[in-house]
């Protein structure tokens, strides 16, 4: 396959890395996105639950999800209305994700809650792998902003119906509401 290469802005605090897109079946696309958002909702649903928490934690948890959650929402968002991805799209969406950094929480967090939040990195790469992408170099929190290379073997725009566009609609919604409810 023909590779085309991309070259843009890191998000603010991911260090430079490089990133290849090989493509997958789009339902597997749809289910391991919605893998994300479950885990993520479980996640929030044992952390909600839970008082007690110190202040710092609840924001390191809470900016994690709303992380997550903002992610999917703004991938489902670059999908145009007229359903056209291209190669430039999928690298964008897999910027978005790459940004989303488990956190390191310190001892004392209820064990459900580190479960559940353990749960989201591997979903995360499994959405991440159905796009296409290999993570080959270390991307770091708190690193200054500079470029990723990302690299894409897509050599032609991929056509949605109107019934992933539905589905994509109905994952926007959900991280919206998981966005929403971490957002302070």
């Amino acid at each position: 396959m023909k590779r085309r290469t991309f070259t843009l802005l890191a998000p603010a605090g991911i260090a430079a890395g490089t990133l290849t897109f090989t493509g997958c079946p789009l339902a597997t696309v749809f289910s391991t996105l919605e893998g994300v958002l479950t885990v993520a909702e479980i996640a929030f649903g044992a952390f909600s639950g839970v008082v007690g928490l110190a202040a710092p934690i609840v924001a390191l948890i809470d900016g994690y999800l709303n992380s997550v959650s903002n992610a999917a929402a703004q991938a489902s968002a670059l999908i145009p209305a007229d359903g056209i991805l291209t190669p430039a799209i999928d690298v964008q969406i897999g910027l978005l994700f790459v940004g989303a950094i488990a956190p390191n929480l310190p001892p004392g967090v209820p064990q459900e809650i580190v479960q559940d939040l353990a749960k989201i990195a591997p979903a995360i790469e499994a959405f991440l792998k159905s796009i296409g992408i290999i993570k080959t170099a270390s991307l770091k929190l708190g690193a200054t902003p500079g470029s990723a290379k990302v690299t894409t073997t897509l050599t032609k725009n991929v056509t949605l119906s109107t019934a992933d566009l539905k589905k994509i609609g109905s994952l926007r919604a959900r991280a919206l509401v998981l966005a929403k409810a971490t957002g302070k």
